[in-house]
């Protein structure tokens, strides 16, 4: 099923374009009739100069922010979604990783591809490579099978143009996620049935993720699919696919570089602070566990 890949057609496909444009400006219109009182919050500035304010948190120093979506980009089998594990397993036990600080945290990894006993059998390999607290583990880490479960929004027909959707699926995964430090979800061909080319679709996608990390003072990590040569030598940068939406809508953005026969993670954008300076070169196991 092309829609369960978040594989739409492209933008002829769906009709005239200002038509969806239209869609697109008479919902945010009906929204904010429905929702007056706050959808514009004017910023005091009463005390400017005076006022004490907290500078942006870090779950994992420097890479992944509080309150806020990034994302993890890379070609598959390049080893993302392991890699997403091994985030997960140690914001669970507080371990740092790679030289980066990890803060503890109750950590959601949400797996919208590989079933329980993949995850199961790459999580024990993960704590044993490791040395990870199987209690800790136990303890804050919870991991979700969901690779039968339809995606988190979808693309649907409004009035004869096409919008966004949240689905029943996506609802009950907002409900789910509340009161972790690390949302994870692998990954966004599974959990996006949208246009991918579609602006207005990306946005209210990455948005709606972004106000579960508000609400848990969290952060949330989405993992996408590029094709191969998008992340090859780092192809300037530009490791994500589809629409623009997916970079500017994120607050930091990460990509397994693929370079010769070598491996690398690289922090290509960042707005809460200096990017990371070196990629950190990532080796895989005797067993695949990815290590840096």
């Amino acid at each position: 099923n092309p829609a369960r890949k978040g594989k739409t057609p492209q933008n002829g496909a769906h009709g005239p374009q200002d038509a969806g444009q239209e869609v697109g400006q008479a919902g945010q219109t009906q929204e904010a009739e429905q929702d007056d009182s706050t959808a514009f919050r004017p910023v005091s500035l009463e005390h400017l100069g005076n006022v004490v304010v907290d500078p942006p948190s870090f779950l994992i120093q420097t890479i992944l922010p509080r309150g806020c979506v990034s994302l993890l980009g890379a070609h598959g089998e390049s080893g993302k979604s392991f890699l997403g594990l091994v985030i997960a397993a140690h914001v669970a036990c507080g371990k740092n990783w790679g030289g980066l600080n990890v803060n503890p945290g109750r950590a959601l990894f949400l797996s919208m591809e590989d079933d329980a006993g993949i995850l199961q059998h790459r999580l024990q390999n993960i704590a044993t490579e490791y040395g990870l607290d199987y209690g800790a583990l136990k303890r804050n880490l919870t991991v979700v099978d969901a690779s039968d479960v339809p995606p988190l929004a979808q693309e649907c027909t409004v009035d004869g143009g096409r919008t966004l959707k949240i689905t029943p699926a996506g609802h009950r995964f907002i409900a789910m996620a509340k009161g972790y430090d690390l949302v994870l979800i692998d990954n966004a061909s599974d959990a996006f049935a949208g246009n991918e080319i579609a602006r207005d679709q990306v946005r209210a996608f990455i948005k709606q993720l972004g106000k579960v990390a508000k609400e848990n003072k969290g952060a949330l990590l989405l993992l996408v699919h590029v094709n191969r040569e998008a992340v090859k030598n780092g192809a300037g940068g530009q490791s994500y696919s589809g629409s623009t939406g997916w970079h500017n809508s994120a607050r930091s953005r990460l990509a397994l570089v693929i370079q010769g026969e070598s491996v690398s993670l690289v922090h290509e954008k960042s707005n809460y602070g200096p990017r990371l300076e070196q990629p950190i070169p990532i080796m895989r196991s005797a067993t695949g566990v990815p290590y840096p």
